[in-house]
């Protein structure tokens, strides 16, 4: 029988970001026979290849037929589940806004879903399902469309990974994220990036776990390489992200403009809408200290951000967030043997330690932000070099890809044999035990 997955992204391999995905999909590709990618983006070109067998498609705009939805979506069940699940949870209050985004976000399943049918249709897979995986990147609209046509196709297999903004409820301008309780009563597997987040998945959802909840980390490559560390005397600081009022970038500025007595690099790589008041904030603290240099790469490419580490010293990745999933730029750090400071949001107190770094407050201070640096500076040679070798036994242990992408790959194909074994899913029961991690914590 033909694997078939159909990934369900948000850009990739348009525009920026998901690098992480361009990680996993050559894993996905051995396992499948054939990949279709439906991304959401419309406008961007195609940045990033992908491998031979993989076919491309595009969300079209929701059109006049599409936006008719809007007067439906008030008579349908899901909606109405939606309202009692908000009223009962006491988690967020049931608001106009609220019902507008919830609205709007069914509007977008139901016209998804007719893409997705005509992508199977045009395969021979709309009939029976067999051996489909309809896989969404993100818990999102995409998962509701997903789950839709899984009604009219019982054998299709659902699935999708959870990370930050699709997860946390206070990431997002209303606190609230539509149906993901129905998510849960009805998928076939969702991936975790950490405890911490199934945890918080489970608690804010009011839900147990039948197994289908599951921890599947993501991962970092390796190149066989450590980053240099400094040896003139200049301690040299890596922060990398978008730059979004979230990342917390003017902590990081104001920090540096209070280190004395030592030089400091600081090299930023990441672009965002918030770039040029970050550039504005650096010249007016920093451009007088003669002990502080710094330098925005802007966006690089993933192979670029490990070449950077490849060929320049490198002795803290730094980041100051305020939410987090599990950031991608901490595996990628640990790859090279790169200690972590980071602050204790999301899945972050997960990989980061005294171990491999230093955890901050969430709500910290660029004082205490400067004191940290500082402190890790100050370090021994020998404890330098034992922070560094505890931050690479990190990304060996837990955050291979090699091992992380290969163990999802087989437990989605798993996932999808289970689900083609039986009819359909009960929600989690009151006895449901704890799911195992797919890889080692």
């Amino acid at each position: 029988m033909e694997t078939f997955a159909v990934v369900l992204t948000s850009n990739f391999p348009f525009g920026k970001g998901e690098e992480f995905f361009e990680t996993e999909l050559p894993y996905l590709r051995r396992h499948f026979d054939r990949i279709v990618i439906l991304a959401r983006d419309r406008d961007h070109p195609q940045t990033r290849p992908v491998p031979e067998g993989v076919e491309l498609h595009r969300f079209s705009r929701v059109g006049f037929k599409g936006r008719l939805n809007y007067f439906r979506i008030p008579f349908m069940g899901d909606f109405r589940q939606e309202l009692q699940n908000i009223r009962r949870g006491g988690e967020v209050k049931l608001t106009v806004k609220i019902v507008r985004n919830l609205i709007s976000f069914m509007v977008h399943g139901l016209h998804m879903r007719q893409i997705l049918a005509r992508i199977l249709e045009k395969h021979g897979k709309l009939k029976t399902g067999e051996g489909v995986v309809l896989y969404a990147y993100w818990m999102e609209f995409p998962v509701y469309a997903a789950l839709l046509l899984k009604r009219r196709t019982p054998g299709l297999t659902v699935i999708c990974r959870s990370h930050r903004c699709d997860l946390y409820w206070e990431s997002q301008p209303l606190r609230y994220l539509p149906l993901q309780k129905h998510i849960a009563d009805h998928i076939d597997a969702v991936y975790f990036e950490s405890e911490l987040g199934l945890d918080y998945f489970m608690r804010k959802n009011h839900l147990t776990n039948d197994g289908r909840l599951k921890v599947g980390r993501i991962g970092a490559k390796a190149r066989d390489v450590m980053a240099k560390a400094s040896s003139d005397g200049i301690f040299r600081i890596l922060s990398c992200s978008f730059v979004h009022r979230v990342k917390r970038l003017d902590l990081i500025v104001q920090a540096l403009a209070q280190l004395e007595g030592f030089s400091v690099e600081w090299t930023h790589i990441g672009d965002g809408h918030d770039m040029k008041e970050l550039k504005g904030l650096a010249s007016r603290l920093l451009d007088k200290r003669a002990n502080i240099k710094y330098d925005f790469k802007g966006y690089l490419p993933n192979e670029q951000v490990y070449d950077y580490y490849a060929n320049n010293c490198v002795d803290l990745l730094v980041n100051v967030s305020s939410s987090e999933g599990v950031p991608i730029s901490m595996m990628e750090a640990f790859a090279f043997g790169v200690p972590v400071l980071a602050t204790a949001v999301g899945g972050v107190p997960e990989m980061v330690n005294e171990s491999n770094g230093a955890l901050l407050p969430p709500e910290v201070t660029p004082e205490e932000v400067a004191r940290a640096i500082a402190k890790i500076r100050g370090l021994s040679g020998e404890e330098i070099r034992a922070l560094k070798g505890s931050a690479y036994e990190t990304w060996r242990k837990s955050y291979d890809a090699s091992v992380n992408y290969e163990r999802f790959a087989q437990d989605v194909l798993a996932v999808s044999a289970l689900a083609r074994r039986r009819p359909g899913l009960a929600v989690a029961g009151p006895d449901a035990g704890r799911p195992r991690p797919l890889a080692p914590t």
